[in-house]
């Protein structure tokens, strides 16, 4: 009864981002293309470990994981995994975090991969290792202020059929 599967979701809820530790398992085909074993510091920051979400989430107060609707892991496939919750939805990130908020790396990899923007979110976790949806949003952000965890309020949830749309730069990108 604890599980969390994605039928709960539903319209306005909020989507948070919660950091990543790096690129954690996004692209890493592209990035062997980009980037020479020579780059020994860009190198050795590509190999940052993925970050486990679980002790965030175990440790959660029960008021707080009853509220969360659907969780996300953004590995591979960027932001689209967001979709695979419930396609009775569509997702809608309005807030996506700039490059200038992430590490380093997230720029200088941006700027030699050359992708689209909406390659970018197709491909990497874009500084976002976990969404978390939820109906109660300001439970969540407080709890993840008292644990001093960087993260994002990406969006919301709205009716449609599995999209994850980003919106910024006045541009609507439909990733999926």
């Amino acid at each position: 009864n604890e599980l969390i599967d994605g039928s709960k979701i539903d319209k306005d809820n909020a989507i948070i981002g919660i950091a990543s530790s790096g690129f954690h398992s996004n692209g890493y085909s592209l990035l062997r293309q980009i980037v020479s074993l020579e780059e020994t510091d860009l190198y050795q920051q590509l190999l940052t470990p993925t970050r486990i979400y679980s002790n965030l989430l175990c440790n959660m107060p029960s008021e707080i994981k009853k509220s969360i609707t659907g969780i996300a892991h953004i590995t591979g496939g960027g932001f689209t995994n967001i979709a695979r919750l419930n396609k009775n939805y569509n997702y809608i990130i309005n807030n996506p975090p700039e490059l200038d908020h992430l590490p380093p790396v997230f720029k200088t990899i941006i700027n030699k991969s050359k992708l689209t923007f909406k390659e970018q979110y197709q491909t990497f976790n874009m500084g976002i290792g976990l969404a978390i949806l939820t109906n109660n949003p300001d439970s969540l952000t407080k709890y993840l202020d008292e644990l001093n965890e960087q993260f994002w309020k990406l969006g919301q949830v709205q009716d449609g059929t599995g999209e994850v749309v980003i919106k910024s730069n006045n541009q609507n990108i439909l990733l999926n």
